[in-house]
């Protein structure tokens, strides 16, 4: 029933109230379908209702969907069936979880890497499928204000793409937007 709901919210472009109802059933333990839900991050994200995206992504995530979003100090994994405002909204989490580590010790420029999963949790992706998502991830770098430095640099064995994230246009993003970053992503 909520499910049904929920599509007709979204298809009818009424994205407050179908955020309103997967936050209820991720806060009841029911499961929405994971299209609709990512699809509801992307319009809330297009249509600039960045604060509730956030949320969404949030809960979404501690209830155990995006699960194969991962980070290490130096490192992002993203799977490759993300939308760009997913990507932008898993940049914004990463770089204020490690935001102390951004300012790499004197002499050290290290660029963070970031890695797009090919079969993270999605069967069939076409080749097509999987160079259309790095170049979204390379449009969710354009997204945040100020916008992220991310070039595209090599492939790894895996045949993932893999790409650089700048450290000082990380620093830079997370010293203009620090207080609602550690409001929303660290807390």
């Amino acid at each position: 029933m909520f499910s049904a709901h929920l599509r007709l919210c979204v298809m009818k472009q009424t994205l407050p109230v179908a955020a309103d109802i997967v936050e209820f059933m991720l806060i009841q333990g029911l499961v929405p379908e994971t299209l609709q839900l990512q699809n509801l991050i992307h319009k809330l994200g297009k249509q600039n209702n960045w604060s509730r995206a956030r949320a969404l992504f949030k809960r979404a995530r501690s209830a155990g969907f995006y699960s194969a979003v991962v980070w290490e100090r130096d490192g992002l994994f993203l799977p490759c069936s993300l939308s760009e405002i997913e990507m932008t909204l898993a940049f914004e989490m990463f770089i204020t979880i490690i935001n102390t580590n951004l300012l790499a010790p004197a002499g050290s420029s290290q660029p963070i890497l970031i890695t797009l999963r090919r079969h993270a949790g999605v069967e069939d992706v076409t080749e097509s499928m999987y160079l259309a998502a790095g170049c979204r991830l390379l449009s969710a770098a354009l997204i945040p204000n100020p916008k992220l430095s991310i070039r595209y640099t090599a492939v790894n064995q895996s045949q993932e793409q893999l790409f650089q994230l700048d450290r000082a246009s990380a620093h830079k993003w997370f010293l203009q937007n620090e207080r609602w970053a550690q409001e929303i992503w660290a807390s």
